[in-house]
């Protein structure tokens, strides 16, 4: 939500399920991704866009590799978009 335009910004969750696994698609309208940011989006302590220390994507995608998953950015021609895939049930058991 930081990253999205004040007014007209959107945020959108879409989410799908194969045999195997379930996709989260996050997705916004706002500027994307700079090179330069995608280079450290998954590194433990990056800069946040508030000019903080953050995280949470780290933290994020080092969670869903222990699940059988993944998180990755996907890029897009407008705005951010990350997937997030998970192991489905029936596989996780």
């Amino acid at each position: 939500l930081d990253a999205v335009p004040e007014s007209g910004g959107r945020v959108w969750l879409d989410v799908s399920q194969a045999s195997e696994s379930v996709e989260l698609v996050i997705a916004d309208n706002g500027p994307g991704v700079s090179t330069g940011v995608k280079k450290k989006l998954f590194v433990e302590e990056a800069i946040s866009t508030k000019g903080g220390q953050g995280v949470a994507l780290f933290l994020a995608r080092q969670r869903a590799r222990a699940m059988g998953g993944d998180l990755d950015e996907c890029g897009s021609t407008e705005g951010a978009r990350f997937v997030l895939r998970l192991p489905s049930a029936e596989r996780a058991a």
